[in-house]
């Protein structure tokens, strides 16, 4: 079995080929697939799974605890892995780190909707979250919106949202922290 790492699979994947597999993989015949949580709001495991039809099956399991985010220095609070079964055999052949592959994924489905629906020289993005889905997510609509001049940041943890604003910094576009009721109208995406 191998083990993939983050920094494997940031190495391997790029915008435009995850945007296009997507495309791909929504085009086709639905998988099956199910989910399964436990827990309350301390502490909990949540499972997803999907079976595709001729490629194999895969299978996130997660622990979440929100608590983690204020240990020193601070934990994750969702840590995750991604098993992926083959085909043939239906064995165990890989596991993913979880939080790479959710970010990967939640910020695909998200651009890959926003490149058939919005306007095509989109200047305006709003971002609500400051977490890592949400830099990937602005990643993501940077890509496919090439025309994106300005990027407006909201979380409800007001505290988080320097550390975001600084790792879009050096992308030379301009970046603001806002109040979401007064800056909705703004955004075009």
């Amino acid at each position: 079995m191998q083990i993939i790492s983050a920094q494997q699979i940031q190495s391997v994947l790029d915008w435009s080929g995850v945007l296009d597999a997507l495309h791909h993989g929504h085009a086709g015949a639905r998988p099956s697939g199910g989910s399964y949580f436990i827990g309350d709001a301390s502490f909990g495991l949540f499972s997803r799974g999907v079976i595709l039809p001729g490629r194999g099956a895969g299978v996130k399991i997660a622990s979440i605890h929100p608590a983690n985010g204020a240990a020193v220095p601070p934990l994750p609070s969702e840590q995750a892995a991604f098993l992926v079964l083959d085909e043939r055999t239906k064995g165990l052949v890989a596991m993913l780190d979880g939080p790479e592959i959710t970010r990967w994924k939640t910020a695909a489905d998200s651009a890959l909707a926003a490149r058939m629906l919005c306007r095509e020289h989109s200047e305006v993005l709003l971002v609500l979250g400051a977490g890592p889905v949400a830099r990937s997510l602005t990643d993501a609509y940077l890509h496919i919106r090439p025309s994106i001049r300005e990027v407006l940041l909201w979380n409800r943890t007001p505290s988080r949202l320097e550390a975001a604003r600084s790792a879009l910094d050096a992308r030379n576009i301009r970046v603001s922290i806002v109040h979401l009721s007064s800056t909705v109208k703004r955004a075009t995406i």
